[in-house]
């Protein structure tokens, strides 16, 4: 026997109503929610703990008070603004669906499906949560949280993205019209929020979660054993070598390429090679630089890579011609403005002279 859509969907009401997190996008009720906030925290929260989003959130928001501000600012500001989230392809998707929603809908959310799923960046789910929680409308937000809840509610092993949609479709349904407070946009944001608290891929708390009494997979024993996750792809190992050179003008830096990892972000001069560490005579061999002093060694973790840094200072060959475009020289103050990785961060403003 299927759970009952409406005894579901009353009881996530209640529970979100109850033990929802107070978090600072939640600014209005589930469905007459204003677009920029839920625009923003929706692109931040993609891939990334809600316990970074916290801090990075107040801090774009005060450098870009509303749409039109981040519409109107420049890839850089943009990109700096959003250091410490990582996966940056996320700021540039976030600041062309800006400029497209200012001069597309004049800064509004158009409440057609198609128009939304049309502006960059936005899938399926991302087009579902702003149609439910700007405009209540009964769009299913189908995350990893929301299929996982759903699969064990059905005692399903998975849940392919068209059930997980056609399960929550049957919840809408049952939402009554009345007031956006009991609508579709506050059963998707609790959907969510039962994934992210209660229903957890390893240690789900079943004993206090508003589901128990409709859900097969509790029933069954063994919640873990349904709803699970696609197996993570293995780790791969990328060697950097980056090589600092100053000059009375700054720090020589250079773009990364437009595609890849930190697309765009500026760098040290650096050669990366999944293969094997780089020697110094390639990097001789790349780059017009002499007495290569090794200053720093470190890995950093990204979600499919492991990348093992090792950091030089070296001097220019005489008459070599270094800044040559793309690369340019870039005083400390400059650096603290550009957008910049982390590790980068670390190597740039760590090894730079005031």
């Amino acid at each position: 026997m299927n759970p009952d859509p409406r005894t579901i969907a009353d009881a996530l009401r209640r529970w979100f109503a109850a033990d929802a997190r107070d978090l600072p996008w939640r600014c209005a009720p589930a469905g007459s929610r204003p677009l920029y906030p839920v625009l923003l925290s929706e692109f931040m929260l993609q891939q990334t703990q809600v316990a970074r989003v916290l801090i990075a959130y107040p801090r774009f928001l005060a450098r870009f008070p509303t749409l039109a501000d981040l519409a109107r600012a420049g890839d850089d500001e943009v990109l700096a603004a959003w250091t410490g989230l990582g996966y940056y392809r996320r700021a540039r998707l976030l600041h062309a669906c800006a400029r497209a929603l200012v001069e597309r809908h004049d800064g509004t959310l158009p409440p057609d499906p198609a128009a939304v799923r049309a502006l960059p960046g936005v899938g399926a789910y991302t087009a579902g949560a702003l149609l439910s929680l700007c405009h209540d409308l009964p769009v299913p937000a189908i995350d990893t949280n929301v299929r996982r809840v759903l699969s064990r509610l059905h005692a399903a092993a998975s849940m392919s993205t068209t059930q997980a949609e056609h399960a929550a479709r049957t919840l809408h349904a049952d939402a009554p019209p009345d007031t956006p407070r009991a609508g579709s946009g506050l059963l998707n944001e609790a959907l969510i929020e039962l994934g992210a608290l209660i229903c957890t891929p390893r240690s789900p708390a079943c004993e206090r979660c508003c589901l128990r009494a409709s859900c097969r997979a509790c029933a069954a024993g063994d919640p873990t054993a349904f709803g699970r996750p696609a197996p993570s792809r293995p780790r791969t190992t990328m060697h950097c070598a980056t090589v600092v050179i100053r000059s009375r003008r700054g720090v020589l830096i250079e773009p990364r390429p437009r595609q890849g990892l930190w697309a765009g972000l500026w760098q040290a001069p650096t050669l990366e090679d999944r293969g094997r560490p780089i020697t110094t005579h390639r990097l001789r061999s790349a780059l017009p630089v002499q007495s290569l002093h090794p200053v720093d060694a470190f890995e950093f973790q990204t979600t499919h890579r492991t990348l093992r840094f090792r950091v030089y200072e070296a001097s220019p060959r005489p008459h070599a011609r270094l800044a040559v475009a793309p690369r340019r020289w870039a005083s400390r103050r400059e650096l603290e403005r550009l957008p910049i990785s982390s590790p980068q961060r670390r190597i740039l403003l760590g090894l730079s002279s005031p």
